[in-house]
């Protein structure tokens, strides 16, 4: 199919080729190999049964070198688990930023959170294990990803139409606080799937009375 698809490349396409068509084959084999790893260390994380995510192990499951791994990620599974665990939370993202047009005030943060933890719940075993990797690695400062940066977002969103009682940096600062508390007692089974889904997205109303209460100090 290739090779009929450049027979019939209109000839100026073909001739300006050269580097330039070198160079967005590389990036697109590049972009493919990215996300091979990614699928499969995703498998890998979701699997009861694998007892370690290694180089080799994303290696083998994504028909890959490890010398292509490591060309991708550097940091080898802190990487990984942090490219993993990225592509879940854009996910939820991109689910926030489809309904945002149609919301107002509050409903911004309240509805970011509601994304990140259906995510949360259809990959339970995957950030499970994402969380158990990140803690193994925290002294080389390996983590889930930071959602301060899109809660923020989503909290200036309700600033434009409803007085907050801090900052909208300081509430992000606390809502992710109670957020990662909320995952981390749902990762190791404190609360059931329910009782996750509710406190994580109260952690904006937790913030948000927090932040009350320092102010009334």
């Amino acid at each position: 199919m290739s090779d009929l698809h450049t027979l019939i490349k209109p000839p100026e396409d073909r001739e300006g080729e050269g580097n330039d068509g070198r160079a967005r084959r590389g990036a697109r084999d590049f972009d493919r190999n990215h996300e091979k790893i990614l699928d499969a260390a995703a498998e890998l994380l979701a699997e009861k049964t694998s007892s370690a995510l290694t180089v080799a192990l994303v290696a083998e499951r994504s028909g890959l070198s490890a010398v292509t791994v490591y060309n991708h990620f550097p940091d080898a599974q802190a990487g990984i688990v942090v490219g993993v665990s990225s592509r879940v939370m854009a996910r939820g993202v991109q689910r926030y930023v489809e309904q945002a047009p149609t919301l107002s005030g509050t409903e911004h943060p309240r509805a970011l959170l509601s994304a990140l933890v259906d995510e949360f719940l259809q990959n339970r075993e995957l950030i499970n294990r994402a969380l158990a990797v990140g803690i193994e690695l925290a002294a080389e400062n390996a983590w889930l990803p930071d959602p301060t940066d899109l809660s923020l977002r989503s909290i200036e969103m309700a600033g434009e139409t409803v007085e907050l009682p801090a900052s909208a940096a300081e509430l992000a600062v606390l809502q992710t606080t109670f957020f990662r508390g909320a995952m981390y007692a749902w990762c190791v089974r404190s609360v059931s799937d329910e009782e996750f889904a509710c406190l994580a997205v109260q952690s904006f109303d937790v913030a948000i009375a927090v932040a009350e209460a320092r102010h009334c100090e």
